[in-house]
């Protein structure tokens, strides 16, 4: 019974040290540009806590702000860029170490003023599944007559 016991833990472990992210994902410094701006760019910063290089996309995904009515709420552009601030479509990062890049967020033209975005950020592996945590960045879009 004790076998028994020691396989189904250890089989339990690991499962749960497997479905663990192995990624990191976190703001470093998010866009100091005042909100009237149209573009703002947040350093963010992914670091490997496995064991193996991992290979990823970055997702950014307009997504239902809570506790604001969607009437409130606007659609932003994003892009992904690497450290001097070129487009980029993949990142890559060996064990142990960080990686930064930026998200940059852009308002068109025609985006309705007095209205928020949330756009949340994850790393997703080549079938598009999640790979890290999650981070959402919230941007007002005010009426610069309003505003700053």
């Amino acid at each position: 019974m004790k076998t028994i016991t020691t396989f189904l833990f250890l089989c339990f472990a690991s499962l749960f040290v497997h479905g663990q992210t192995q990624l990191e994902l976190s703001i470093k410094k998010a866009s100091d540009a005042i909100n009237s701006v149209s573009e703002h760019l947040h350093l963010m910063e992914i670091k490997n806590l496995g064991r193996s290089t991992s290979d990823f996309n970055v997702a950014m995904v307009n997504k239902e702000c809570e506790y604001i009515e969607t009437t409130q709420q606007s659609i932003l552009k994003n892009q992904l860029l690497d450290v001097n601030k070129n487009p980029i479509d993949h990142i890559s990062v060996t064990p142990g170490e960080s990686v930064v890049f930026y998200i940059k967020l852009t308002r068109p033209f025609n985006t309705r003023l007095n209205t928020w975005n949330c756009t949340e950020i994850y790393a997703i592996d080549q079938n598009e599944k999640p790979i890290s945590n999650s981070v959402t960045i919230e941007t007002l879009i005010p009426d610069p007559r309003n505003n700053n």
